[in-house]
């Protein structure tokens, strides 16, 4: 059985400190990539996947978060970024201070409390407002979701532990809402599995497959 499956969420995550004294945590299936040391008048890093920055402050030299389609500058502040190449958006979520996030069709200037959603495919951009509290709890090793699709939540599970899930149609749509506090994928799957009535099954591939699974009362 994949050891990946046994390990807390608490597990998945990195903390990395970076050369100016800012710190980084990067989710499950991310990459970074920096300069040892910073060097001239910018401070660029590069992105895939998933972190949560903690930017030290210099007013003299913006620390900015290069990932696919979205540039997101900061000098000293807080924010998430979501961009995982296999999903079509990228996420962007601001706790404290500011950022400038822009693409090649727009800068927005972003306030504490602020998410943006750029969908890849269409080049739409979406702003929300809101706790940030569920988009940057996975640092803390929760999981987080409120009435959100069953698929959802198996993508975002996939994304962070590098396994691909099967859903059958019945199972996809099924409405969740859960919080996991540290808890490994085998005992997320095993609470699923007794709250949302499907059935997980680990295959030799390295997949696993879900149903739904009727219950009679």
């Amino acid at each position: 059985r994949d050891l990946r499956m046994s390990r807390g969420l608490g597990d998945v995550y990195k903390r990395q400190v970076l050369p100016d004294g800012s710190v980084v945590w990067m989710n499950g299936g991310s990459t970074l990539r920096y300069p040892l040391p910073f060097e001239g008048k910018k401070r660029d890093v590069e992105l895939k996947g998933e972190g949560y920055f903690q930017i030290a402050p210099d007013k003299k030299r913006p620390f900015i978060v290069h990932t696919p389609r979205l540039d997101i500058e900061a000098l000293g502040t807080e924010f998430n970024v979501y961009s995982y190449d296999s999903d079509s958006l990228t996420q962007v979520t601001l706790v404290t201070g500011s950022v400038c996030v822009s693409s090649k069709e727009r800068r927005i200037l972003m306030n504490p409390n602020e998410r943006i959603v750029y969908n890849h495919r269409n080049k739409d951009y979406q702003l929300y407002l809101g706790n940030p509290e569920k988009w940057c709890s996975w640092k803390q090793g929760e999981l987080v979701f409120r009435n959100e699709p069953l698929q959802d939540i198996f993508k975002r599970l996939s994304q962070m532990y590098n396994i691909s899930f099967q859903l059958d149609e019945m199972s996809k749509n099924l409405i969740c809402h859960a919080t996991f506090k540290d808890e490994s994928l085998d005992r997320i799957l095993h609470l699923l599995e007794k709250t949302m009535s499907i059935e997980c099954q680990y295959l030799k591939n390295g997949s696993s497959a879900v149903s739904y699974t009727h219950l009679t009362l």
